[in-house]
């Protein structure tokens, strides 16, 4: 069963295909292409979402109410990738204490504004990771994604320091890596623009 789970299959659709005490291959395969049909439309369409909102913030215009409430309702169906164990993780290295400590005034709306700033920058670095990190559009993304972690860190040394620990566990982990909420690839790239932006700033 954790096999079938692991492949990406919900515990409805294992128990479904174990009723007869096998595991139909053709039908297995059929599921999971079903699957993996269901997360690309989503992860597209928050995407679409997120470029949009991107491009109306950079023109001076505000998202209504129905636009913001779209584009939160798919960044939450993009959590789903998100592994139990990446969030005992996020418990573990941060939790609601230490966070409350950094961000006395955290609330529910505080976490989905930053998440939604986070989406954008994943899905630029998404576009970007098969460039020269060395190029200007990847250092105005390595500048902007450091504003981000600073607001979120507020420059606080434990929490960076949990922050790093977290994402450096993650990635080591072969069970979680393909779980965390951007690439390897992507992370890759991501800091080799971080260091070329602390390179050109010295």
């Amino acid at each position: 069963m954790l096999a079938l789970k692991r492949f990406g299959l919900k515990l409805a659709q294992i128990a479904a295909l174990m009723r007869g005490g096998t595991v139909p291959l053709e039908r297995l395969l059929a599921l999971q292409e079903e699957e993996l049909k269901r997360r690309k439309l989503s992860a597209d369409r928050a995407l679409a979402l997120v470029r949009d909102a991107r491009m109306r913030i950079a023109n001076g215009k505000s998202l209504k109410l129905e636009e913001l409430t779209a584009l939160i309702k798919e960044i939450g169906m993009q959590d789903e990738k998100l592994s139990p164990k990446f969030w005992e993780m996020w418990a573990k290295h941060i939790g609601p204490e230490r966070l409350k400590a950094v961000h006395p005034d955290w609330d529910e709306g505080t976490g989905e504004r930053i998440g939604a700033q986070w989406l954008a920058l994943i899905a630029e670095a998404e576009r970007l990771k098969d460039t020269d990190p060395g190029a200007p559009p990847a250092l105005d993304l390595a500048r902007r994604a450091l504003s981000l972690v600073g607001e979120f860190t507020r420059f606080d040394p434990e929490l960076s320091g949990a922050l790093k620990t977290l994402f450096k566990e993650g990635y080591a982990d072969p069970e979680t890596a393909p779980h965390m909420p951007y690439s390897q690839q992507m992370c890759r790239f991501m800091d080799a623009a971080v260091e070329g932006l602390h390179a050109a700033e010295r």
